[in-house]
């Protein structure tokens, strides 16, 4: 089961009409651990991995969203 991280991600990427793949390889990442991370199987990222996240669905860093 996705946590609140995890299901926000999905929205946020799914409101932008990317697949899971795309999106993955967009942000340099694979899309099956991308995949976990969205189910809640894998700790959200943090660092650089983040960034890159939050950098491709146009999130400012340090705003609400963020």
């Amino acid at each position: 089961m996705a946590n609140p991280f995890g299901r926000y991600l999905r929205e946020q990427r799914e409101r932008r009409r990317v697949s899971l793949r795309a999106f993955a390889v967009s942000i340099e990442m694979d899309p099956s651990n991308y995949s976990k991370i969205e189910r809640g199987v894998l700790a959200p990222p943090e660092g650089e991995a983040l960034e890159r996240i939050g950098k491709a669905l146009g999130i400012e860093r340090f705003s609400p969203e963020w």
